[in-house]
């Protein structure tokens, strides 16, 4: 019994001590769109021996070595006109403080120098769309929260197969604020009026002409009877 217990604790502590495989995706492709109608990429992923143009993407790498790249872009329209995209097409019908966006795939011949057509081909891809409103229709893997589409690929290039991504309401923050705080001005201001409504019916009943008289004429009546 006891040369057993001692084999298991020498097999804890190898475990523990030895190196264990990463589980992390060799290839993370996250695009975060932003409140103010932006769209966020961040790209997390194994290799460091991509050849990328300059100015196009923003690369560190973080303490486990691994290479970390962002970029920003306007919006979709301009999302749009990179060479080096993701194969996403967006179509939006706005309302008035939010509108129904829906992600389609799109065949779309990226830059063969590119980020995408570089990290197609790698296994263990996952790509992330979150968005600033709620996930109505999907064919991802997962959802997070409702408002994150998570779908694990063998490839990014497999998007491609795919015919609707997503469909999600989505809210337009800034000028929902603004109804909302121009809202809560017109309630503090009918309140406010109704309260000087009130002070004023007050005063008038208290110090009106009619009671001034009625006053003078009981007084005038007191008076007289005395006399």
């Amino acid at each position: 019994m006891r040369k057993r217990v001692c084999c298991a604790l020498l097999l804890l502590s190898f475990l523990l001590v030895s190196p264990v495989p990463a589980w992390a995706q060799a290839v993370d492709w996250r695009v975060i769109w932003q409140d103010d109608g932006s769209i966020l990429e961040i790209v997390e992923l194994e290799r460091t021996d991509l050849a990328l143009e300059e100015g196009e993407w923003q690369s560190t790498t973080d303490s486990q070595n691994k290479l970390i790249l962002t970029r920003q872009t306007a919006d979709w329209k301009d999302y749009q006109q990179l060479s080096d995209r993701l194969p996403l097409k967006v179509k939006s019908r706005n309302f008035l403080v939010l509108k129904v966006a829906t992600f389609n795939t799109e065949n779309f011949s990226a830059a063969p120098e590119g980020l995408y057509a570089q990290t197609s081909t790698l296994p263990d891809a996952q790509l992330s769309i979150k968005l600033p409103g709620i996930i109505r229709d999907h064919s991802a893997d997962r959802i997070v929260e409702s408002q994150e589409a998570v779908w694990q690929l063998n490839r990014l290039d497999h998007i491609v197969t795919e015919d609707q991504l997503l469909k999600a309401t989505v809210f337009d923050g800034l000028l929902l604020a603004i109804m909302l705080v121009g809202l809560a001005i017109i309630i503090i201001g009918l309140f406010f009026m109704r309260s000087i409504n009130r002070v004023h019916k007050l005063i008038e009943t208290e110090y009106s002409l009619e009671n001034i008289e009625l006053e003078e004429a009981d007084n005038s009546t007191t008076g007289t009877e005395e006399q």
